[in-house]
């Protein structure tokens, strides 16, 4: 079966507090909009069995993952569906001890992808796949600041179980 968001075109944004330019910021201000509330995100066991092989972590570690509250996190890169402007999948980090924690989070609170690294990789990284189309950038910009005037889309419920 293939996997639903291969089915359409999608573009990246980075969220860099030293680029203002890097994105939409009305798409941050609706990502940090949405998952604003603490919240239990769902892991798949297949999926948490393969991370286990590949981004091993302890038990702690994982707790601080899937209890995710994003005043916790940095917003780091934003998914969006081109054929809507809204934003499908998340990716925040933070530091947990000595590594640095990157997690998917895609629709309906499910954990889509953990990676982790345990230099200071964060500094490193540069902003090389910053969308520059301003005609995606404008019509992501506008929907989403459409999504925040009016408040009336659907936010999704705080998960309160990890089932997936």
């Amino acid at each position: 079966m293939q996997r639903r968001s291969n089915q359409y075109k999608r573009a990246f944004f980075y969220a860099n507090s030293e680029r203002p330019d890097s994105g939409p910021p009305s798409l941050y201000k609706r990502v940090k909009q949405v998952l604003s509330a603490p919240r239990l995100l769902a892991i798949k066991p297949e999926r948490l069995a393969n991370l286990a092989k590949t981004w091993p972590m302890t038990q702690e570690e994982m707790e601080q993952v899937v209890h995710f509250d994003s005043a916790d996190w940095t917003l780091f890169k934003v998914e969006v569906r081109l054929d809507t402007g809204k934003f499908i999948c998340s990716t925040w980090y933070r530091w947990i001890g000595e590594k640095c924690f990157f997690v998917d989070i895609g629709f309906g609170d499910k954990i889509e992808r953990v990676q982790w690294a345990r230099s200071d990789y964060i500094d490193d990284i540069r902003m090389w796949c910053d969308n520059d189309n301003k005609e995606v950038v404008e019509f992501v910009e506008s929907v989403n600041a459409s999504l925040l005037a009016d408040n009336a889309s659907f936010l999704p419920p705080v998960r309160s179980d990890t089932s997936g």
